[in-house]
């Protein structure tokens, strides 16, 4: 007999669905951006580590607006 998935859904504009694994792991990209930045600072590259923090700052409020909608349709 096949096994019901217990995992919780997202709903988000769009058609699609995003399981609670899905935005683990924008959590997960978000953190090692921020290992990427640093080691990327270290190394002088600070234009590009700018760059990045442009991107991780962009990813952080999406996460933010996700799992704000995953709170109301839960």
């Amino acid at each position: 007999m096949a096994r019901k998935s217990t995992v919780n859904r997202l709903k988000f504009s769009g058609d699609s669905d995003m399981t609670a694994n899905q935005l683990e792991r924008l959590r997960r990209d978000e953190r090692e951006m921020g290992h990427y930045k640093a080691r990327l600072k270290k190394e002088g590259k600070e234009q590009l580590a700018y760059r990045i923090q442009k991107k991780q700052d962009y990813l952080s409020a999406r996460i933010q607006d996700l799992e704000e909608e995953y709170i109301r349709a839960a």
